[in-house]
């Protein structure tokens, strides 16, 4: 009589092809529910993605659980992504349900898994970008004071009910960004998708009151990764330090070009010359070299210092704000 003896390789590659079949399963799960999808209506979709997210019954309790699955939670994310996909978002409070965006925010969003959050971001992307703008704002750069943004972007004119959903919601959507730029695990690909979200946020909702919103933002985090500045920047490495300093210069330029003709010639001079003097004293400070995977050890100063005029200041850029007839009456207030 034989007695049949599975060796560990046979092992391995029997667990191989049932790890294939289960990814073949779940792809053929996303691609079965997408297609589903992509003939209902606005409201029916949004509603195939509040359902998937709550499939999840830990997902509101997420952060600092240890009952997770973390395969089962990407599976929900690709389906998520899929699904929005076919989404044509007309405005976007109704893109991001109250509820929705919640859940999304205070579960997955934070979870501790840099690649899940990274799939937060682009289902966000994917929601939000009304005018195909987010492959051209993956790359983190200055936007200089002679380009046009018309040239490249497309930029939503201000709308009411966006308005009104960044004054109603919009906090946990600034409120989150804020946290997710300070995470001490993010990896470059994290900061770059944070990025992005900010500036379509800017693109796609360009009212005044939104932009201040977006510059009350970019100052609170500034003001946490100044050396000193938080027990969050003491824990953050060296890079991660300059690339969320990268990531602030980045959207005040961006902000700046979309005040546009209603962008006080002060307030250009304090952004761009802040700029200069990075590029002069501290080009570490800056995209180019922030963002640059090929840096080494030695493209970063021994000690970390940032003095005073490689900063943008609240105080002028408030002053400056309120000389012009802005509202600035939330600017030195961050309550995340």
């Amino acid at each position: 009589m034989s007695t049949k003896v599975t060796t560990p390789a046979g092992l391995h590659c029997s667990t191989l092809q049932a790890v294939a079949a289960e990814r073949q399963f779940q792809d053929a799960i996303i691609t079965t529910i997408a297609e589903f999808a992509k003939n209902l209506s606005e409201s029916q979709q949004i509603e195939i993605l509040k359902f998937v997210l709550n499939f999840d019954s830990e997902v509101i309790l997420r952060k600092g659980s240890n009952r997770r699955s973390q395969p089962f939670v990407l599976v929900l994310m690709k389906t998520m992504l899929q699904v929005a996909e076919q989404y044509q978002c007309s405005t976007i409070s109704n893109a991001l349900h109250p509820e929705f965006l919640k859940n999304l925010l205070r579960g997955v969003a934070v979870d501790k898994d840099p690649a899940i959050r990274i799939y937060v971001q682009k289902l966000l992307h994917t929601l939000m970008d009304r005018n195909h703008n987010s492959a051209k704002l993956m790359k983190v750069r200055i936007y200089t004071q002679e380009e046009s943004l018309s040239d490249e972007l497309q930029c939503q004119s201000p709308d009411m009910q966006d308005i009104l959903f960044m004054k109603q919601t919009g906090v946990l959507l600034t409120e989150n960004l804020f946290w997710q730029l300070l995470e001490s695990s993010n990896k470059v690909d994290n900061l770059e998708h944070v990025c992005c979200t900010i500036s379509l946020i800017a693109l796609e909702m360009s009212a005044d009151e939104v932009l201040l919103e977006l510059f009350r933002l970019l100052l609170a985090v500034q003001e946490k990764v100044v050396p000193g500045g938080s027990k969050e920047s003491a824990s953050l490495p060296q890079t991660h330090r300059c690339a969320v300093h990268a990531i602030v210069a980045s959207q005040m330029t961006l902000l700046v070009k979309l005040l546009k003709d209603r962008a006080p010639a002060a307030l250009c001079e304090h952004i761009y010359g802040v700029i200069e003097r990075r590029g002069q004293d501290a080009p570490h400070l800056l995209p180019k070299v922030a963002f640059n995977r090929n840096n080494t050890q030695g493209s970063y100063p021994a000690d970390f210092k940032i003095t005073d005029e490689l900063l943008f200041h609240q105080g002028k850029i408030s002053n400056i704000l309120e000389d012009n007839h802005f509202d600035v009456s939330g600017l030195d207030i961050f309550s995340a």
